[in-house]
């Protein structure tokens, strides 16, 4: 009989358009499902105690789960209150809980002061008995842990390899929400006018665009690794990624890729000749940098180099490798 997991995020639905939403479905579709049954516990089906006519977890919700579903161990997925208080009300239930935090520090938020008060609180937990599964080493030092109760690994993303003809074509990847840099996308794709612009997005506000740009919303996951494989470079202007996953999807696509050094998956690509880094600044700064890097390319008409062009870090993390990283992170079981 296969034993369960229960994967909870603060989310209306795990099959929207995001960076946790895509790890937790990756998850779910592709981890030892011969040995594991996944569920998703998403936002309203255990969060609806009002306060304030602010919705809380609800202990009697989460109780109710658990007893329906027996599940072998629970995963968090997030940081913000829902996450932790959640946390907090399944300590003392006897079964294994996991914490994948995908963490933003309270400067890159836009309440900065409740973000630091939700992060004292997730400190708290994250020093009671669970287990952490940190992205990278800038996440771990954003927190005082008192015992070794954590990894660190990549999130769950697929990185399927796709051969399609590249295209004269930009693409951006992401919410529009204000670290993002949309405002710098829309702003470098009038400064190329024959280029074709994609924002895969569905926007906030309300944009000037030039003609070139073209805004794709609603779209499925096949749609959007065909315009990886169709594109020539990804663009993310973010001012912070706690990890970044778009950039590996497009790398596993043969797309070269602009960050800003503020997108922290940069650990995992130190001398990635596909991969063009810019010091974040301030808007015209950044939009001067990535004007730069993007004549430098059009000059020399560079295109992708695969692993046999060059001497470099591995482009993709293979499926095998997601694998193995969470049956490290699950290990923490066989050592209690």
């Amino acid at each position: 009989m296969k034993k369960k997991i229960l994967h909870f995020i603060d989310s209306e639905s795990y099959t929207k358009e995001g960076g946790i939403e895509s790890v937790v479905r990756n998850i779910t579709e592709n981890y030892r499902n011969d040995l594991y049954k996944h569920r998703v516990c998403c936002r309203d089906s255990f969060v609806s105690k009002k306060v304030l006519n602010y919705k809380f977890p609800d202990a009697t919700k989460l109780k109710k789960i658990l007893n329906e579903e027996k599940p072998y161990l629970v995963h968090f997925h997030g940081s913000g209150p829902n996450i932790w208080i959640s946390i907090t009300l399944l300590l003392h239930k006897n079964i294994p809980i996991f914490l994948s935090p995908s963490y933003h520090p309270p400067w890159t938020t836009k309440r900065p002061i409740m973000a630091y008060i939700n992060k004292l609180f997730l400190n708290l937990v994250m020093n009671q008995d669970i287990y952490i599964a940190f992205s990278t080493k800038y996440e771990v030092n954003q927190f005082r842990l008192k015992k070794k109760n954590f990894i660190i690994i990549p999130p769950f993303f697929m990185n399927s390899k796709i051969s399609k003809k590249k295209l004269n074509q930009v693409l951006f990847v992401g919410r529009d929400d204000n670290h993002k840099g949309l405002d710098v996308y829309i702003m470098i794709a009038k400064k190329f006018p024959t280029i074709n612009f994609i924002a895969v997005t569905k926007p906030k506000r309300k944009y000037q665009v030039s003609n070139n740009l073209s805004f794709l919303s609603n779209i499925s996951n096949k749609e959007i690794e065909e315009l990886y494989a169709d594109s020539k470079l990804l663009i993310l202007p973010s001012s912070y990624e706690s990890f970044g996953g778009v950039v590996f999807e497009a790398l596993s696509k043969d797309c070269m890729v602009i960050i800003s050094d503020r997108v922290k998956c940069i650990e995992y690509l130190e001398n990635n000749k596909n991969v063009f880094l810019f010091k974040f600044k301030n808007k015209s700064q950044n939009i001067q940098s990535i004007k730069t890097i993007m004549k430098k390319l059009k000059k020399s008409d560079r295109s992708f180099l695969s692993d046999s062009d060059h001497n470099n870090s591995k482009n993709i993390i293979t499926l095998e490798e997601n694998i193995s990283n969470l049956d490290k992170l699950y290990s923490f079981l066989k050592a209690k």
